[in-house]
């Protein structure tokens, strides 16, 4: 009987993205520090690759790898954020109004979300400008969903000045599908995003409607990456048990997601009269493949795209892409993909904490976590999963520590005791059925609500876990400050010892 053991993603052969992936995060770090304009790097990135292609050996892949670091270095200068207007999502209730202009309304500012610098919750009363529009029947009590900007202008006033007409919609009453305040003349992405803001709302009121006060704000974290309603009673109680990653999107969300559609596309493609081309010529496991990734993906757009949830997804669709080649997927492959993708897309993400720690811990993961031996029985399978689950735990821990411990100072010890508690209640329970009660809650809120209540139920049980092992003696927390170098040697030792040490392949 075959034996099957952890395969080797250390071999360059195995995963060939993962140089070039390290090599353009590099340049894209580098290249806004260092400066000089994008079109010098990318002279030194065809002069590398010149080269390259006149080499042979160790020199070619020497300047193979410059030239991808300038290239990065190039694409990091021209990606650079530039001052911009915040163009965040505001949602206000009407304080005073008459059927007049915009320009004279006012208004309690309730939350915000979207813009370059993040969400925003609170209450505050601000006037309403945008000139040359009105925004029809608004009486007062009513809820806006505007786009613009906050300010404070003459006399402390603060003024919300709306970018252009069609940048807002009325809520009626709080909650429902958002109606169009502005001219008729808004563009597609305008509407887009305002129906994005629509299925967003839903399945906040399905939470409201289905939560209890204690787990609600954790709800909408779970569900739609809103930490806002997380208080910070909570969120320490998750920093000090090294839980915190689990009110983020990242590759449990989506990954149950698409696993919860792929079941349910699965059997309904396969017995269902769908024309066969439907079925991707008679395969209609990979049709179902395809159309729960497509989920997925626009899962990861309604949770407002976070940096973990949009690596988990390019992951999921490199091992997707292989599945339906026919090839064995390779994780480090998927991993260097998803860097390469990201880092990109959005060059100022590879400086970003969220992206280095979601990084971090899956390569450690992936690269440091090996087979538990095969026991025998199910007693010797829960003695494996338990193990499994306490090396993986302690990997992560020690993957992240030297960025945790460069940002606040120091390190939850508790994470490799406290994850296997909470992440299989809080994660594999609760993740899975609230992720089900939102899907249904974006086609109508009362749908969702008995789904959301049941993830209430079980998020209760998860909370109550976290709060025991939250206890400071339960929860010790290690004191370490690393600075620079000492954070990039670590990981530079860690990528020696992956260099030294390669695990059995698969057999």
């Amino acid at each position: 009987m075959l034996r099957r053991t952890r395969v080797s993603v250390v071999d360059f052969e195995q995963a060939p993205l993962v140089p070039a992936a390290a090599a353009l995060a590099a340049g894209l770090a580098v290249g806004p520090v260092l400066g000089g304009g994008a079109t010098p790097w990318l002279g030194v990135a065809a002069l590398a690759g010149l080269g390259a292609a006149a080499c042979t050996g160790a020199r070619r892949s020497l300047l193979l790898g410059l030239a991808v670091v300038a290239l990065g270095a190039g694409r990091g200068v021209a990606g650079a954020p530039e001052p911009t207007p915040d163009g965040r999502w505001w949602t206000v209730r009407v304080v005073r109004a008459a059927d007049a202009p915009v320009d004279r309304l006012v208004v309690e500012v309730m939350s915000s979300s979207g813009g370059e610098t993040g969400a925003w919750t609170g209450r505050l009363r601000a006037e309403v400008r945008a000139a040359g529009w009105t925004a029809g029947p608004v009486r007062r009590g009513d809820v806006l969903l505007l786009r613009g900007r906050l300010r404070v202008g003459r006399r402390g006033r603060r003024v919300l000045s709306v970018w252009k007409p069609g940048h807002a919609c009325v809520l009626p009453g709080g909650a429902g599908p958002p109606v169009l305040a502005g001219p008729a003349s808004a563009g597609w992405r305008d509407r887009g995003d305002l129906a994005l803001e629509g299925a967003r709302t839903r399945v906040g009121t399905a939470v409201e409607r289905g939560a209890t006060p204690r787990t609600r704000g954790l709800l909408r974290a779970l569900a739609l990456g809103d930490r806002r309603g997380v208080g910070p009673r909570l969120r320490q109680a998750f920093a000090r048990t090294g839980t915190a990653h689990l009110v983020a999107i990242s590759g449990l969300h989506v990954g149950c997601f698409y696993a919860a559609l792929l079941a349910g596309l699965r059997p309904l493609l396969r017995r269902g009269p769908w024309p066969l081309r439907w079925k991707l010529e008679g395969h209609p496991d990979r049709a179902a493949a395809v159309l729960a990734l497509a989920g997925a993906a626009a899962y990861v757009v309604l949770a407002g795209a976070p940096i973990s949830a949009r690596r988990a997804l390019v992951m999921l669709a490199c091992v997707c892409a292989a599945s339906l080649a026919d090839r064995a997927p390779s994780s480090g492959n998927a991993l260097a993909a998803a860097v390469i993708v990201v880092g990109w897309t959005d060059p100022p993400s590879v400086g970003q904490l969220g992206f280095q720690l979601s990084v971090a811990s899956v390569a450690g993961l992936i690269w440091f976590v090996p087979g538990i031996g095969s026991g025998g029985g199910r007693g010797g399978w829960y003695v494996r999963r338990v193990l499994q689950a306490l090396v993986a735990s302690t990997v992560a821990t020690a993957a992240t520590a030297p960025l945790i411990g460069r940002v606040w100072g120091s390190v939850p010890a508790a994470g490799v005791w406290a994850n296997p508690v909470v992440v299989p209640v809080l994660g594999a329970a609760t993740v899975p059925v609230l992720l089900f009660g939102a899907a249904l809650a974006v086609i109508e809120p009362s749908l969702g609500v008995p789904f959301v209540r049941l993830a209430a139920g079980i998020a209760e049980l998860g909370l109550a876990l976290v709060d025991v092992l939250a206890r400071p003696e339960l929860s010790p927390m290690i004191a370490w400050r690393p600075g620079p170098s000492t954070v990039a040697g670590a990981y530079l030792a860690a990528g020696a010892v992956l260099l030294a040490w390669a695990p059995p392949e698969e057999r």
